[in-house]
């Protein structure tokens, strides 16, 4: 969060990791929406939640897979910082060496303040 600042309104979030085989390229919108209150195992929190959906490109070459790629991820203000993380995509083919699956949640479980 640049500044420390939370993300309003629409952008876009292209990006690319990796090389050649286990090269992974994403084609993203975020949404930011309102500040809602949300629980985690570190308690209560304010948060603003960013819908971001687009596409995942995986791998490199003819061994290519593509899917639909949908993230939820909720910012606390107060803390500057992500609290919890959910995302989602999946190729419809199996049987391919470039198909893959992506079904992940990271949540805050705790604050320490030293």
């Amino acid at each position: 969060m640049p500044g420390g600042r939370v993300p309003r309104g629409v952008w876009p979030v292209k990006f690319a990791t990796g090389t050649a085989i286990d090269r992974k390229a994403y084609d993203l919108t975020a949404q930011a929406g309102r500040e809602q209150s949300i629980r985690t195992r570190a308690g209560q929190f304010l948060a603003v939640r960013i819908d971001i959906e687009g596409w995942l490109e995986q791998g490199g070459g003819h061994l290519t897979a593509r899917a639909p790629y949908r993230a939820t991820v909720w910012v606390s203000p107060e803390l500057r910082r992500p609290i919890r993380f959910e995302a989602k995509s999946r190729t419809t083919t199996f049987g391919g060496i470039s198909s893959f699956m992506i079904d992940e949640t990271a949540e805050l479980i705790a604050i320490s303040r030293d």
